[in-house]
C-alpha cells in the first residue's frame, strides 16, 4: 500500500449537493475534517496514477456522532484508463548510412528507360564518375543524370562490360562536387565482402517513384551476385547495395519473381566485379569526350491536380481535338496527348460503352454518387504512381503498316484475272523511328524525356503475312512549347522531324498549327493560373499565322480563341 499525498477530494452532502466540502491530504497521505452530521459522497478532483494505472474514488461515506473514518484503496477505486506510455521513435541503422551517402546516388536516364546510379569513390581519379548497369544505358552512349530532383545534366558511357552488367558514366566537369562519392568495398580472404544474414540495404528510384530506402538481409553469396530479401524493382537497377558500414558491396540488377505469388527474391551484381572496367579506366577515359555542362529540361514539381483539370475535361469534348489527328506524316502516326485528353478520352469511352447502363441508372433512379463513371477514378494520389497528373505533352510516333509493293501486285493480277483465291497479303512497316526533334517557330526544342525502341510484330495467316520489326518513338515536351507568341499572340507552329531507318536520307515531317496548336495550349491554362510562379517559357522568334485559320490569342493570359476557319 502507498499513500497518495496532497491529493484533493469533494465531500458531496447527500441531501444537498450544493454543500461541498474541499478536503487535501498531506505529504503523509491523510486528512482530517470535521462535518455536519448525515450521508455524503467523497469523490476525487483529479485522477492518481499509481503502478502504471489511473484511478479516481466516488465512494459513500456517514458521518454519524461517533465519527466516521473512510480508506481509498485500489479496491474502492475505478480504475479510470492505463496511461500512455511514450513510445520513441525507432529507427533502422540504415538511416543514419542513408543520410551520409543519398546526395550520392541518382537518377539515371536514357532513351525510354531509367534507372540509378552512385557516384563511386575511385583511388586515383578526381574527376565524378557514375556506376550503374549496362542495361540501364542499353545502347546508348549517352545519358542523362538528375544529380537533384530539379538539375538534370548530360553524361557520356565511359566504360561498359556487357557479360557482367555494369558500366561507368562520366558527368560534366565541376557538376556536383559536394556531393559524397560512396566507398567500394575491398574484400579479402578474412574479411569477405558481404555473409549470409548481414543486413544490407538498397538506395534508388523504382518505377514512378523518388528516391526510396528498401532495408533486407543477405539471403545467400554467390560467385559474382548478392542474393537478398530487399525490395527492388525496376528502376533500382544501377543502384548500390551498402552494408552498414556504409560501403557499396554490390549494384542492384535484377529480381527473381514468380507468377504464382510472393516477393520474389532480388540480386545485385558483387562489386568485385568491376575491377576489370576500373583498371581499364585510366585509358577510357583518355579516349572519352567530357560531356558539355549544360542544364536539360525536367519534369515539373508541381503536378496538374484532378480539380484543376476538371474544370476544362466537364466541359470540353472529343470533337473539339480533332484537329491533333490530322499531325500524321505518310509513313508514321503522331498522337499527341495532355492529361485533359486523357481524361476527356475516358469520357468518350465511358459515353460510348455505357449507353445502356445509363438508361438503366435513370430507370431504377440510381443516386449520382453510385453511378458508373470512368472519370470518378481519377485522383491525386495518381501523381505518385505515374505521368498522368503531370503538366506536360506527351508525343508517340509509331510507323505504319502497309502492304509491300510485289504483295500487293500479285494479288492484284489474282484479282484481274477473275481468280477466287485472293492470295496472302505481305505486309511491313512504312517506317522505323530512329530519332525525334522538335521545332517551335524554328527553334528547336529539347524534349524532357524520350526516345526509341523495338516493337516487333509477327503474324502469319491465309490472309496476312507479317514478319518485321521498326522502332517507335516517345517524347516527353513542356507545355510552353505550344504556349503563343508574347507579341501577336499567333499559336505556336511546332514542327516534329522523324529521322527514318529506312530512309536515312530523307527526314519525315509533320507540323502542328492553328486549330491544334492552340487546343494544346489552352489545356493548361487552369495549371499555370494555380502556379503563377512558374512563368510559361516563350520563344524569341515569333511564328506566324496559320494560313488555314483565323486565330487570336490573348499575350497575358495565353489564352487562343478560334475566330474563323477557312
Amino acid at each position: 500500500m502507498r499513500a497518495v499525498p496532497l491529493h484533493t477530494l469533494d465531500l458531496i452532502a447527500e441531501r444537498d449537493t450544493s454543500v461541498r466540502v474541499a478536503v487535501r491530504t498531506g505529504i503523509d497521505g491523510t486528512a482530517t475534517q470535521e462535518l455536519a452530521l448525515g450521508r455524503y459522497v467523497a469523490r476525487s478532483a483529479q485522477t492518481v496514477s499509481l503502478n502504471d494505472t489511473v484511478y479516481r474514488w466516488d465512494v459513500p461515506v456517514e458521518v454519524s456522532a461517533a465519527g466516521a473514518r473512510l480508506v481509498l484503496t485500489n479496491a474502492n477505486a475505478t480504475a479510470v484508463a492505463a496511461p500512455k506510455k511514450a513510445i520513441a521513435r525507432q529507427v533502422a541503422p540504415e538511416r543514419e548510412v542513408f543520410e551520409q551517402v543519398k546526395r550520392g546516388v541518382f537518377r539515371v536516364e536514357a532513351g525510354l528507360g531509367h534507372g540509378s546510379g552512385f557516384l563511386a569513390a575511385i583511388p586515383g581519379i578526381a574527376e565524378g564518375l557514375v556506376i550503374t548497369n549496362d542495361h540501364v544505358v542499353a545502347n546508348a552512349t549517352t545519358a542523362s543524370i538528375y544529380v537533384d530532383s530539379i538539375t538534370r545534366v548530360a553524361a557520356v558511357v565511359v566504360a561498359r562490360d556487357r557479360e557482367a552488367d555494369l558500366a561507368i558514366l562520366r558527368l560534366p566537369p565541376g557538376r556536383c562536387t559536394s556531393c559524397p562519392h560512396l566507398r567500394l568495398a575491398t574484400p579479402t580472404t578474412n574479411d569477405p565482402l558481404v555473409v549470409a544474414g548481414e543486413r544490407v540495404f538498397a538506395i534508388g528510384f523504382p518505377l514512378n517513384q523518388e528516391m526510396t530506402l528498401t532495408t533486407g538481409i543477405t539471403s545467400s553469396v554467390r560467385d559474382g551476385a548478392i542474393i537478398s530479401d530487399v525490395n527492388i524493382n525496376h528502376g533500382n537497377s544501377g543502384g548500390p547495395m551498402l552494408s552498414l558500414a556504409g560501403e557499396v558491396v554490390g549494384v542492384n540488377a535484377f529480381g527473381d519473381f514468380t507468377s504464382q505469388g510472393g516477393p520474389g527474391i532480388s540480386g545485385a551484381i558483387a562489386i568485385t566485379r568491376l575491377r576489370p572496367l576500373l583498371e581499364k579506366l585510366p585509358a577510357a577515359l583518355a579516349s572519352t569526350a567530357t560531356p558539355s555542362d549544360r542544364l536539360l529540361p525536367t519534369m515539373p514539381q508541381q503536378p496538374y491536380t484532378t480539380a484543376q483539370m476538371m474544370t476544362i475535361v466537364d466541359t470540353a469534348t472529343f470533337r473539339a481535338y480533332r484537329k491533333l489527328f490530322d499531325a500524321s506524316s505518310s509513313k508514321f502516326q503522331v498522337d499527341l496527348a495532355t492529361p485533359i485528353l486523357y481524361r476527356v478520352s475516358q469520357r468518350a469511352v465511358e459515353t460510348d460503352v455505357s449507353r445502356d447502363r445509363k438508361k438503366r441508372e435513370a430507370r431504377g433512379n440510381v443516386a449520382q454518387d453510385e453511378q458508373y463513371s470512368e472519370l470518378k477514378q481519377n485522383h491525386d494520389w495518381e501523381q505518385y504512381v505515374g505521368d498522368a497528373n503531370a503538366p506536360v505533352i506527351t508525343i508517340a510516333i509509331t510507323p505504319k503498316i502497309g502492304e509491300t509493293f510485289l504483295s500487293g501486285l500479285g494479288r492484284g493480277l489474282l484479282a484481274a484475272s477473275g481468280s477466287y483465291a485472293t492470295g496472302t497479303a505481305t505486309m511491313k512497316f512504312s517506317g522505323d523511328v530512329r530519332g525525334a526533334r522538335f521545332y517551335r517557330n524554328g527553334i528547336e526544342v529539347e524534349p524532357i524525356r524520350g526516345g526509341h525502341g523495338a516493337q516487333v510484330m509477327r503474324v502469319q495467316n491465309a490472309w496476312v503475312s507479317m514478319k518485321d520489326v521498326a522502332d517507335w518513338g516517345y517524347y516527353v515536351l513542356p507545355p510552353e512549347t505550344f504556349a503563343p507568341d508574347s507579341a501577336t499572340g499567333a499559336p505556336a507552329r511546332v514542327k516534329v522531324v522523324i529521322q527514318d531507318l529506312k530512309n536515312p536520307t530523307t527526314l519525315s515531317w509533320t507540323e502542328i498549327d492553328g486549330a491544334a496548336s492552340a487546343r494544346l495550349w489552352n489545356d493548361f491554362g487552369p495549371y499555370f493560373a494555380a502556379n503563377p510562379g512558374r512563368t510559361p517559357w516563350r520563344a524569341a522568334n515569333a511564328g506566324l499565322r496559320s494560313p488555314k485559320f483565323e486565330m487570336r490569342c490573348e499575350p497575358t493570359t495565353g489564352q487562343c480563341t478560334l475566330l474563323n476557319e477557312r
